[in-house]
């Protein structure tokens, strides 16, 4: 798992939509990504899906639903 931190793509100290719009826009870039558009981790690539997703889940516990269907 990625710290939460690492899922901050836009700088402003949250995890928010915004971040999460940014990792989507970069997601599948293989080469030259910064983490700006979503490089998590620093190898210069957008992938990860659950460990972004889990990040962002993390800092934003209230958006998410947990009541089962």
């Amino acid at each position: 798992a990625i710290p939460v931190a690492d899922a901050d793509f836009n700088g402003n100290g949250q995890v928010n939509g915004d971040d999460l719009t940014a990792w989507k826009g970069g997601f599948g870039l293989a080469t030259g990504a910064a983490k700006s558009v979503g490089d998590a981790n620093g190898d210069f690539d957008v992938d990860g899906a659950a460990e972004v997703l889990g990040a962002f889940v993390k800092a934003n516990p209230r958006l998410v639903n947990t009541t089962p269907t």
